[in-house]
């Protein structure tokens, strides 16, 4: 009964994703589309690919030849008449001029040996623990007191709480 209670979200998590499930496997039994992926539209099933044509294929690709070579020459015709003479620029458009570029002043990355991380942690952990200086007599004893107190109801109470499962489970197996 514990365990149900202290893992609630995990059975509500899986129930829901359960019944997701389920919703989906039904309106597949009733004809209509199921959405899967939750994005709103409906999944189809593929269609069958089309029946392979090797006349339709070769027409496609002699015209994607015919388009590649025709761009070909005219960026060549581009690039050759370019060449001959330097381009002036256009009166409408003043020429661009760049600036330099910045220089950002960076410090290089420090690299450190893990090795000696590691080793510094490590002492750091396992260093001698300096002792916590001793509480005052009066304030020590009062403290004391208390967390025997503590220690008392907390096994009050725990020695409650097995009756109440035992009479919970004497319940459940009595007949009806």
């Amino acid at each position: 009964m514990d365990w149900l209670q202290d893992h609630l979200q995990i059975i509500i998590v899986v129930a829901g994703a359960i019944a997701y499930w389920l919703n989906q496997r039904r309106h597949e039994k009733q004809g209509l589309p199921a959405d899967y992926d939750g994005d709103g539209t409906p999944e189809t099933k593929p269609s069958p690919p089309a029946a392979y044509d090797p006349a339709s294929m070769e027409v496609e690709e002699a015209e994607r030849t015919r388009r590649l070579m025709e761009e070909m020459r005219r960026k060549r015709a581009e690039r050759s008449a370019n060449s001959g003479a330097p381009i002036a620029p256009s009166p409408a458009q003043p020429p661009v001029v760049s600036a330099p570029p910045r220089r950002f002043e960076t410090t290089p990355p420090v690299f450190t040996d893990p090795l000696a991380e590691m080793m510094k942690d490590l002492a750091r952990r396992y260093a001698p623990q300096p002792e916590p200086a001793p509480a005052p007599a009066g304030i020590g004893q009062e403290v004391l007191a208390r967390q025997r107190a503590l220690e008392e109801r907390l096994r009050q109470l725990d020695d409650q709480k097995n009756l109440a499962m035992k009479k919970v489970a004497e319940l459940r197996r009595a007949p009806p």
